[in-house]
């Protein structure tokens, strides 16, 4: 089954080096090392970093068939580290991925998955595409919400609760959302779980909600058999968190494709997040031994 990966193409830039990313990039990196058909629906500059995007995409085994080259310049980002290790992300505006254009010959939406997250929604060109490729009606719909203040508005999140079959969110995010009232939270004495039961209570669409906890872990919520999965703990140190939860959601991804249970989809996406903090890039190469246990 492929899976139509929607959004940004974009370099992060450190003080001394610089490294394709952007969620959707690293997502469909990590999904093809995982033995995965992703395709790439995003959009690039004419110029010297769009170029070298399109050769890294290449590089890593992936399909430009659907990278549309733009007049915008490709995108960037800036990025730095807060004293915990977390990355904090400047992103320039009016770039190539605020300006993708929906594509032809994408496989039949019945026999794939989507997945989307929100940076790329700020634009409203590319929204416009994400909202055109919702509406094909694909089997599965993955949203990675990854928010970056302030490239979001609860319009945006909105649309992502209603159109996504399976959410993923992180402490600080399933925050945000209860904030906006967009879930409405009614025991606080759980608060992870109940934001999960009311996730799934107000938008039916959704069936499976998956929280990242940090050096916890991650937590599933199985609205079919209402049951809450704990995953296993990180034991690694941090080095950068940087493609670690995009990491998570291909290996989570490419399990569930697999046919895999969402405890075994869940475990495993913390395995490979809990090797991607250990380097250096968001998309490091894996171990032999890694990849075993992987897929």
């Amino acid at each position: 089954m492929s899976v139509v990966v929607f959004g940004e193409i974009l370099w992060d830039i450190w003080e001394t080096e610089k490294y394709i990313g952007g969620a959707p990039f690293n997502f469909a990196a990590h999904l093809k090392k995982l033995g995965g058909n992703p395709l790439l629906v995003s959009a690039l500059g004419r110029d010297t970093l769009g170029d070298e995007a399109l050769e890294r995409v290449r590089s890593l085994g992936l399909s430009p068939e659907f990278v549309a080259r733009v007049p915008e310049e490709t995108g960037s980002c800036r990025v730095s580290q807060d004293a915990e290790g977390r990355p904090i992300y400047r992103l320039v505006p009016d770039v190539a991925y605020d300006h993708i254009p929906l594509p032809e010959g994408l496989p039949d939406p019945a026999e794939s998955m989507l997945y989307f997250g929100t940076l790329a929604q700020r634009s409203r060109a590319s929204w416009r595409t994400l909202a055109n490729l919702v509406s094909l009606r694909f089997s599965e719909v993955f949203c990675d919400i990854n928010l970056r203040p302030p490239f979001f508005t609860r319009d945006i999140l909105l649309g992502c609760l209603t159109g996504c079959t399976i959410l993923k969110v992180s402490r600080e995010e399933y925050d945000i959302l209860a904030d906006l009232e967009l879930i409405r939270v009614e025991d606080r004495g759980d608060y992870a779980r109940s934001f999960c039961r009311a996730v799934v209570r107000e938008y039916p669409n959704i069936h499976t909600v998956i929280v990242t906890r940090d050096k916890d872990g991650a937590m599933l919520y199985n609205a079919r058999t209402e049951e809450f999965i704990l995953s296993r703990k990180p034991k690694s140190k941090l080095v950068s968190a940087v493609g670690a939860g995009d990491s998570f959601s291909a290996a989570f991804c490419a399990n569930l494709l697999k046919g895999r249970s969402l405890a075994e989809c869940q475990d495993r996406g913390v395995l490979l997040s809990d090797y991607v903090v250990t380097q250096p890039g968001a998309v490091p190469e894996y171990p032999p031994e890694l990849v075993k246990k992987l897929i």
